[in-house]
């Protein structure tokens, strides 16, 4: 825990190398202090050549100055009732608050340490003489509360964001046709809007995370038809493969949907019309050649949309800032006057809470989902929660009734070279080269 010794290093520099590092009740619940009381840090992944600071000595600083003597001890107890009053004295501390799962990570993290000091004998000191701290355990329980304390004196809104959901799934229609009708009459932020429309509607049908998407590459996009038992029509299925994320670790995951049944919902088609437009703004794949990897591999999904000039031109190899889609949504929700708590994740927020409204198994909609996987799914499988998918798709979770015309129709064959001719183009020099 590279902050906690980055502490130790700060605020005790007189003590020896061999003891300096050691965890104890003292640093342990010093430390834990600063966790609650310090700034909120920028939230996501740091830009490339961005540094971002882990432990602050002048917040730390600020922190022990606003804190009574007798609070900030490094012996005695103290008091819930101490350390509310702290908080309630410094107002400016309830601007922006950490979360309690900011002061878990850290304490996890201590404890870990401290097992780890006592594999290599440097530490004697037991677990239990941190896990049995009055005062750390009284700070963990004023983190916990005091978000709810905060919102009673400056009357937030009181829904929470695990009832929301279910609050606003009837909406998202609402949703869907504002992304539809914006900017409509502009063809480029027509563009963008219908890009925005893909992002919702497929994190909702797949229940993927925001990051995991404006991290992904075209090249990572994988359909295919599969045929079932008992089924009258082949399921139309579209697989993004998400090698970065926030909770990927070493392993590849997976956002799935199937076509929908209704097609005003449907992800798939969305996929269709933001690349229609989009290769129509960016004129890209005038400079693509869909036969060497080199050229288009790196490209990612979803893109700022601006012009590529020429083939030495990268910008749609830059990653999508997350708000860029987060403060579209809010902006639209706003004007629908629909309150949520999400913006990049409303399409897994309010997903899984439809799938449970349905009746739908619940280990389904996690693996559909990725919700904490388990090894062999992560590593081994990616796994088709088809009931789950048929649900989530529009259509009965029970087989026997997927009629879909869109999964077996194809355009006619002059259409298709019209309107993908890149792709044609592509397939003759492929022939030509096999050929050769």
């Amino acid at each position: 825990m590279l902050e906690f010794l980055a502490f130790c290093e700060f605020k005790y520099p007189k003590l020896p190398p061999t003891t300096r590092y050691l965890v104890d009740e003292p640093k342990t619940f010093i430390f834990l202090y600063y966790q609650a009381y310090r700034k909120v840090r920028k939230r996501g992944r740091a830009k490339k050549g961005e540094e971002r600071p882990t432990f602050d000595a002048s917040d730390f600083e600020r922190v022990l100055n606003m804190a009574p003597s007798d609070n900030i001890t490094e012996s005695g107890q103290t008091t819930v009732e101490t350390t509310e009053q702290v908080a309630r004295a410094v107002p400016e501390v309830y601007e922006k608050l950490v979360g309690f799962d900011v002061i878990n990570q850290a304490y996890q993290a201590i404890v870990q340490l401290l097992h780890q000091q006592h594999e290599d004998n440097s530490n004697r000191m037991s677990v239990e003489t941190i896990k049995t701290s009055r005062r750390i355990h009284y700070l963990k329980e004023v983190v916990r509360k005091r978000r709810a304390i905060e919102k009673k004196r400056t009357f937030q809104e009181r829904i929470s964001h695990e009832v929301n959901p279910y609050r606003i799934l009837c909406m998202m229609k609402k949703l869907e046709v504002a992304l539809w009708e914006r900017n409509k009459s502009t063809f480029k932020y027509g563009a963008i809007s219908l890009r925005n429309r893909f992002f919702f509607l497929y994190t909702k049908q797949s229940l993927s995370r925001g990051e995991s998407g404006v991290m992904a590459d075209l090249s990572e996009l994988i359909d295919f038809k599969l045929q079932v038992s008992r089924e009258p029509q082949p399921y139309h299925i579209l697989i993004l493969q998400m090698t970065e994320g926030k909770t990927n670790g070493l392993a590849t995951l997976f956002g799935r949907v199937m076509r929908h049944k209704n097609v005003d919902m449907c992800a798939y088609g969305a996929l269709g019309l933001y690349l229609l437009a989009r290769f129509e703004l960016t004129n890209e794949l005038k400079y693509m050649d869909l036969t060497k990897n080199e050229s288009w591999f790196n490209i990612k999904l979803f893109t700022k949309m601006d012009e590529v000039t020429s083939v030495m031109d990268k910008g749609n190899e830059a990653e999508l800032p997350g708000s860029n889609y987060a403060s579209a949504v809010k902006k639209e929700l706003d004007q629908l006057g629909i309150f949520s708590h999400h913006f990049l994740h409303l399409g897994r927020a309010v997903g899984p809470a439809e799938l449970e409204m349905e009746e739908v198994d619940p280990q389904g909609t996690k693996t559909l989902g990725n919700f904490n996987p388990d090894t062999q799914e992560k590593r081994y499988s990616i796994k088709l929660p088809l009931s789950s998918m048929r649900v989530a798709g529009g259509w009965d979770e029970l087989k026997g009734s997927h009629y879909s015309k869109r999964a077996v129709q194809n355009p006619i064959e002059a259409l298709q070279t019209q309107v993908f001719s890149v792709y044609v183009e592509a397939q003759v020099r492929e022939s030509v080269h096999i050929e050769a």
